[in-house]
């Protein structure tokens, strides 16, 4: 057998609102990779830029292989399905500042945009978080608005603050650095 092809469907997903994208996309690779090398691998392209980020959805795939003379070709389906993410990567950050017994935090959320080629500002929920303990203890989710999140919280003494949020299908999760005000 000197040919391998192979054909990957994905099926339509939808991309989130703030996201600036194609409301929908569909992975279809019609065009066959080809392994001269007798090997049973394969190779599909993903470009995050112009594919989006999220969850790809892979098979069923049809096989073909030939002779180098193509006197015999086997077509064949594989049932196989599958599934992957590719995801941006997320940033926080936070800052504080104490007036009084009254301490303002302020998140900021970003995450990598292979569309726009570098950070855009992100709106997930995000937890604001006091360390108890040895323990982090969520004290408000706020969802962020052009990628800011803000909270005033009333406290005497200084306590250590973060922010944090969930990995989603198209980004992941991320935890700020933490701040004693």
């Amino acid at each position: 057998m000197d040919g391998v092809g192979t054909s990957v469907v994905g099926r339509s997903r939808r991309l989130s609102a703030d996201r600036r994208a194609r409301p929908t996309y569909t992975l279809i690779w019609e065009e066959p990779f080809y392994s001269f090398d007798n090997s049973k691998r394969t190779l599909t392209d993903i470009c995050p830029d112009m594919d989006g980020l999220g969850k790809y959805t892979i098979g069923p795939s049809e096989v073909w292989a030939n002779t180098s003379d193509y006197d015999e070709v086997i077509d064949h389906v594989d049932y196989t399905k599958g599934y992957f993410y590719v995801r941006g990567k997320s940033y926080a950050s936070l800052s504080t500042k104490r007036s009084g017994k009254t301490v303002t935090l302020t998140s900021t959320t970003k995450v990598y945009s292979p569309e726009k080629w570098g950070k855009v500002n992100y709106n997930p929920k995000v937890k604001f978080q006091v360390k108890s303990g040895s323990k982090w203890k969520t004290i408000k989710t706020v969802t962020a608005k052009k990628g800011k999140a803000a909270y005033k919280v009333k406290t005497k003494g200084k306590k250590i603050y973060r922010v944090t949020f969930s990995q989603v299908s198209w980004a992941t999760g991320a935890t700020s650095k933490s701040v004693k005000r």
